[in-house]
């Protein structure tokens, strides 16, 4: 077992204790970076050069007394379908590797107004989609680090930024997350702003956070979203934004029929473990619940919708460029392009209809879903594992909030997912705080990583 990772908040206080800078930070950062990415290989493009120089800013502004909040000097990686200022966003296209941004995208400039520093941007599968990038697993060099949130989640479990961003239209934030060991929020659909951003299918399509702690998702997704409580009518009531208290969100449900006969053996005993302590312990309501779905019915219509809003999004391009689109995502795009308008409005239809009864399913018994986060421990690198677990919550478009909570025989991190009402991300996320702290999960050096 390790001294306790370096999180946001135990850092905002060493700079504001003057037990480090800004400066000093980024530049061990730096070399961390310097002497582990060549093994790890999270980054898709880093300027270090201009890290440093933020970093430089961000000293003297706390020295001058001018205080951004806990961001300010805290270094993060954007994951690279994310536009940053004058900085590539290649979303893992050849083709695209020179393709700079003209401008931040808006939850971009929303960091880098509360003072964050930019490292670089993480690597992602080819536009965002299945086939393997090149990131490692850093547990074990011959896993994966799942989906096309690989670089962010890789990054972070290196200990090379404090937090990173990702995206989510499957699986994709939740299952790298849980692979690298490593905390995670998707937050409610369109709750983060997507613009600059590319998509996959954008009404599947959630941006969140991964980050060492769930006080650090909440500290990174606070400010991701501020700006909607001016610019968006709609959402400025929402209890995400006001922390609303009016839903009790204490007691925990877990529809183990959902998902038993899915699981593999290590990630079987390890999740029944963790219930039996739960129903032993007592000290969360915990029961086990019907879940109103069959999960092969929500995998089918989320395929097809994710395959149809792909390939509009990519046919032109595909057939100008077809040798730049590697296998999993020419598959993806040829699904699409061979769906029936029928089809495709049916699984929306589904979509909707579903979205509605999941509602209803938590009216009636508020509370918090428990599932494992992955069906097993990370796989081979020929495969960016499964997000069957996962796509549910992008399909209905909840807020899910993931986290590492036992060891596999291998030595490799199993994660669960916490999943709550629409729109209650931050009653989420207090709730998954409490969970981390009660669930006391022994954290371990990265074996090869050590410092």
């Amino acid at each position: 077992m390790s001294n306790p990772k370096k999180t946001i908040r135990s850092l905002a206080g060493d700079y504001r204790q003057g037990k480090e800078t800004p400066v000093s930070f980024v530049t061990k950062i730096k070399e961390r970076i310097e002497q582990f990415e060549p093994g790890v290989r999270a980054w898709q493009y880093l300027n270090l050069e201009s890290a440093l120089r933020q970093a430089e800013s961000a000293t003297k502004e706390l020295q001058s007394g001018i205080d951004r909040g806990l961001l300010h000097g805290i270094p993060i990686g954007i994951k690279d379908i994310l536009d940053v200022f004058d900085w590539p966003t290649s979303c893992g296209s050849i083709r695209w590797q020179q393709s700079y941004a003209r401008q931040d995208s808006p939850v971009v400039a929303q960091l880098r107004a509360s003072g964050a520093i930019f490292l670089g941007k993480t690597v992602t599968t080819a536009y965002a989609s299945f086939d393997p990038a090149i990131t490692n697993n850093p547990w074990h060099q011959e896993r994966t680090p799942g989906g096309s949130s690989s670089g962010s989640a890789a990054a972070v479990a290196s200990d090379m930024c404090l937090a990173a961003l990702g995206s989510q239209t499957g699986g994709s934030i939740t299952r790298p997350a849980s692979y690298c060991g490593v905390c995670a929020i998707k937050p409610t659909y369109q709750l983060v702003d997507k613009a600059g951003v590319l998509p996959l299918a954008p009404s599947l399509d959630h941006i969140g956070v991964m980050a060492n702690s769930i006080d650090d998702l909440k500290i990174v997704l606070e400010r991701m979203v501020q700006h909607l409580e001016i610019t968006s009518n709609h959402l400025s009531n929402s209890p995400h934004l006001k922390n609303s208290s009016n839903t009790n969100l204490g007691q925990l449900y877990s529809p183990i029929s959902f998902f038993e006969s899915s699981l593999a053996p290590e990630m079987h005993q390890a999740f029944f473990t963790l219930t039996h302590r739960l129903k032993e312990q007592q000290r969360i309501p915990y029961t086990e619940c019907t879940f109103p779905f069959v999960l092969g019915d929500i995998l089918d219509h989320h395929s097809r919708i994710m395959a149809v809003e792909a390939a509009q999004y990519h046919h032109l391009r595909y057939h100008q460029y077809p040798e730049d689109y590697p296998p999993c995502i020419t598959q993806l795009i040829e699904k699409g392009l061979n769906s029936s308008a029928h089809a495709y409005a049916e699984s929306k239809t589904q979509q909707m209809n579903m979205q509605k009864i999941i509602a209803d399913f938590f009216a009636k018994q508020p509370g918090v879903l428990l599932f494992p986060a992955t069906l097993d421990e990370a796989p081979s690198r020929q495969t960016t594992g499964s997000p069957a677990l996962n796509s549910p919550w992008s399909f209905l478009g909840l807020p899910t909030v993931s986290m590492p909570f036992a060891w596999s025989d291998n030595g490799l991190p199993l994660g669960i997912q916490l999943i709550a009402p629409r729109n209650h991300d931050f009653q989420l996320l207090r709730f998954a705080a409490q969970f981390e702290h009660w669930l006391h999960f022994p954290h371990r050096e990265i074996p090869y990583l050590e410092k």
